[in-house]
């Protein structure tokens, strides 16, 4: 079955502006998801800092001879 089926200018203009309302919408997207990577990245990096200074304070509550608490 072939379907020899034309468009009429009405469907071809809607389905251009269609095509541009995704490609809108994609652009929106993507910079949303990169200021979500952005953000992702900075918690990450925050999170590496404070491990690494809890880790310096129980090496220093360690030396000291004070007792560890465990918080868990």
């Amino acid at each position: 079955m072939k379907d020899d089926r034309t468009w009429d200018e009405e469907e071809l203009r809607e389905l251009i502006l269609f095509a541009q309302s995704l490609r809108e919408e994609n652009e929106e997207l993507r910079s949303k998801i990169i200021v979500m990577d952005a953000m992702v990245k900075k918690r990450e990096s925050a999170l590496r800092k404070a491990n690494q200074y809890i880790r310096v304070l129980e090496e220093r509550v360690a030396e000291s001879g004070f007792g560890y608490i465990n918080m868990n």
